[in-house]
């Protein structure tokens, strides 16, 4: 990758720093105490309903996860973690789970489908379904969707910056349609774009995206994060169509 780009005109999309380290804090908590998927739930329960309250009202939320015999008897233990881990800074809480929470979403939408429907839901996942009708522009998104994730679990805040700026750099450029759609999805992180971009396009994203993380992590991390994200992207069918590596 080269960098043959400043980065210029940051603006914060959002400060995540707080919704992140509340996540890490009740992942780190709970963690000893729940299964994997009694712990995503639980995770999934804050974000849904209580991630907006105060960190310490702490009450009704614990009364909702603590719903087995064993969980009720270490309730008051649970407790104390949990507010020594909310004390924390984020810098002390491992990663965020949110990637898992993700996944785990899917995983369990799929799963509560009529056994008939479980293969049409699990197709739902859009970007399983992006990369089946378009492989190259699925490569893409999946390595930037990797990245991204790893910025997330590092820093929040810069992660959510350097999507900003994305959309800014991308905006300064004349647009193709399917630019526009991956400028509107890096902005509201729903509608995947579907349409296709020539290689020239796809790699200059993947560059400015390159050149972001060298500015906010160092580029030997932004190394490392890119050459992970490429190296999990050859494990995708849509890598047998088109090569991952074509993006550097």
């Amino acid at each position: 990758m080269t960098r043959n780009a400043t980065v210029t005109r940051i603006h914060q999309y959002v400060d995540e720093n707080e919704t992140s380290r509340r996540r890490r804090a009740i992942n780190r908590a709970l963690g000893a105490y729940m299964s994997q998927t009694q712990l995503l739930d639980a995770l999934w329960l804050w974000e849904n309903e209580y991630a907006k309250r105060s960190a310490f009202e702490l009450a009704d939320y614990l009364h909702a996860i603590c719903n087995t015999k064993e969980l009720r008897e270490k309730q008051s233990e649970i407790r104390r973690n949990l507010i020594r881990q909310m004390a924390r800074p984020l810098k002390e809480l491992g990663s965020d789970p949110w990637p898992q929470m993700r996944d785990h979403a899917l995983t369990a939408k799929a799963a509560a489908a009529p056994h008939g429907r479980q293969a049409e839901i699990a197709s739902e996942n859009p970007l399983t379904s992006l990369t089946a009708v378009n492989p190259a522009t699925g490569v893409m998104v999946y390595v930037l969707r990797h990245v991204l994730d790893s910025m997330l679990n590092r820093n929040p805040a810069y992660a959510a910056r350097l999507r900003k700026w994305l959309v800014v750099n991308l905006n300064s450029v004349k647009l193709t349609q399917g630019l526009k759609q991956l400028s509107n999805w890096l902005l509201n992180q729903d509608q995947l774009p579907s349409s296709g971009m020539p290689t020239e396009d796809m790699r200059r994203v993947v560059n400015m995206l390159y050149v972001g993380a060298c500015e906010y992590f160092g580029p030997e991390l932004a190394d490392n994060m890119l050459h992970e994200a490429i190296h999990a992207a050859e494990s995708l069918p849509a890598a047998r169509h088109f090569a991952p590596k074509e993006l550097l």
